[in-house]
């Protein structure tokens, strides 16, 4: 339920705290007193777009901050954790809109910065707000529909439906997607054959384009190779004063050192070494060179196959392995060609089924919607009636519609408001008065099955007075044992009835008007309730007045 409402430089209201309690409460005050400043206040915790003319005439900013108590309330906790914003059942929702001049604006959940979007899927959680024009919710389908199937209690019903249904829908798209491939397959296979048969009949192997890129690498420079292979060799070993030549004449004399100096035995085995390494290279050398020689042929097979590889990574992917892959791929593609035909047929008969159980559930739908239809009407007729609309008649109409995830049909509401009237759909009544006063037996009725902690009615008892107004209060007295309700009122019956009553009240200072809001205790509520019934100062004659009119309609 709604805790606090704090507002600041909201139109008239510099700076305001409003606290709600749970059950029935009012707010009531003179005309432009700045009944609508809270309003749209709350409208913005609800998600209203903002709009910079709301800030108070002289301000920078304006500050709207509401606080909800969900104790109670698990499924609006579960949502706001999938929504990414933790929130634990012990603490308070904390919600604040924040509007500036220059058109910004910024909205927090909990302190987290969030979108417009997702404060409005919450506020559809957590209030359900009836102002004055909320009767052309009436003129929706959808809400219509909503209103008997909450009635008739046929959630379940319609869970079953749209889980079906979307199964049914997910179905068909797999159906048309297959017969588009088989509108395509002879032209689908032949392309699988020919990727299989081109991949295949290129004989890869592992690591082969950089085996052949090596070799094309070393003909391509078979020439330069021999010539600077000669060139070593004949520093080396084939002249009289070559390094090796040197080396070995050189072995004779250190072999004597180490005849007469033992310890020179080490030394003498590094300088053999260097000796035999030097002839290993050398031999390495002539055997490269004995390779190093331009072959035409062997050059133009690298080129060709080199070249072929690069065109299938052109065609299938970066490199052997990839190709590979697209093979098997490929080949994956090819059987499921060949099965298309009966994985079509397997799925026209899983397709049938799922449009049977469709069929079956809509079927069920539809009687239970014809069944509760007339139980809806003779639910609305008695209190509509009571209401000041003696001759009133009342009909939920079902309409044949193409099926969809709500069922067969959609629902009309008709209503006849007066005696010779033809019974008309609701959207073409004229007046807005009984419009409301359908919409509240609506709510009336519903006030047990709807989940919406909060109801906030904006006038709607406009336009009442009398006995209507005694009935509209009772009734609102009885959606407060099950919701809290925030109602804005002028009739003194239904103020009367509210558990708390809150007065706003405009005040002039000092060439600047502001609204002032407070919790009246005991002889203040006697006073306002007085006002409302035209006494303009209060005294006892007037409270015996009040009381007097006040008994009548509370025996």
């Amino acid at each position: 339920m709604l805790q606090h409402l704090y507002i600041e430089n909201v139109i008239l209201i510099e700076e305001a705290t409003i606290d709600f309690s749970q059950g029935f409460n009012v707010l009531t005050g003179e005309s432009g007193a700045g009944k609508s400043a809270v309003l749209q206040a709350l409208e913005l915790i609800l998600g209203r777009r903002a709009d910079a003319h709301l800030i108070r005439k002289g301000s920078q900013h304006a500050v709207v901050e509401a606080s909800f108590d969900l104790s109670s309330q698990s499924e609006i906790i579960h949502f706001l954790t999938r929504s990414g914003v933790p929130q634990d059942a012990s603490d308070p929702l904390l919600i604040r809109r924040e509007l500036y001049n220059n058109g910004k604006n910024r909205i927090f959940i909990n302190h987290r910065l969030v979108q417009l979007h997702l404060l409005r899927q919450l506020a559809e959680h957590l209030v359900d707000f009836a102002g004055q024009h909320a009767h052309q919710k009436l003129f929706d389908p959808d809400f219509q529909r909503a209103v008997l199937d909450s009635f008739g209690q046929h959630e379940e019903l319609l869970k079953s439906l749209a889980k079906e249904w979307k199964q049914l829908k997910t179905l068909q798209q797999k159906l048309q997607k297959l017969l588009k491939q088989a509108a395509t397959q002879k032209e689908e296979t032949e392309r699988c054959l020919s990727d299989i048969e081109e991949i295949e009949d290129a004989q890869l192997k592992e690591n082969e384009d950089e085996t052949l890129f090596a070799e094309y690498s070393s003909l391509s420079h078979a020439e330069e190779l021999q010539e600077i292979i000669s060139h070593v060799q004949d520093l080396f070993q084939d002249r009289e004063d070559s390094a090796l030549a040197m080396l070995r004449r050189g072995r004779g004399s250190l072999d004597k050192i180490q005849q007469y100096d033992p310890s020179f035995s080490e030394a003498l085995h590094c300088f053999q070494e260097s000796i035999v390494n030097l002839e290993e290279v050398l031999f390495a050398l002539q055997e490269r060179k004995s390779k190093a020689h331009h072959d035409p042929n062997r050059m133009e097979y690298l080129n060709s196959r080199l070249t072929l590889i690069s065109q299938l990574k052109r065609k299938y992917g970066e490199d052997i392995p990839s190709i590979l892959e697209s093979l098997k791929k490929r080949k994956n593609e090819l059987e499921k060609l060949d099965n298309l035909d009966m994985e079509i047929e397997d799925l026209q008969k899983e397709l049938a089924i799922s449009d049977q159980k469709c069929s079956h559930l809509c079927e069920e739908l539809t009687e239970k919607r014809k069944e509760n239809a007339q139980k809806l009407a003779q639910a609305i007729v008695p209190p509509l009636r009571k209401l000041k609309m003696p001759r009133v008649e009342f009909r939920a109409q079902l309409k044949k519609q193409n099926r969809n995830e709500y069922g067969d049909e959609y629902i009309e509401f008709l209503m006849k408001p007066n005696l010779g009237e033809k019974m008309v759909p609701v959207r073409d009544c004229a007046s807005g008065g009984e419009l409301s006063r359908l919409m509240l037996v609506i709510k009336h009725l519903l006030a047990g099955m709807d989940k919406t902690p909060t109801l906030v009615f904006d006038e709607i008892d406009a336009n009442l007075g009398g006995e209507t107004a005694s009935v509209v209060a009772q009734k609102l007295q009885h959606l407060s044992q099950s919701h809290q309700v925030i109602c804005i009122t002028h009739l003194a019956q239904v103020a009367q009835a509210a558990e708390h009553h809150l007065a706003i009240i405009k005040e002039e200072q000092g060439q600047r008007t502001f609204t002032r809001i407070h919790l009246l205790e005991v002889d203040q509520r006697q006073a306002e309730i007085a006002r409302m019934l035209g006494g303009r100062d209060f005294s006892e004659a007037t409270w015996d007045l009040a009381k007097e009119v006040l008994s009548k309609s509370f025996p």
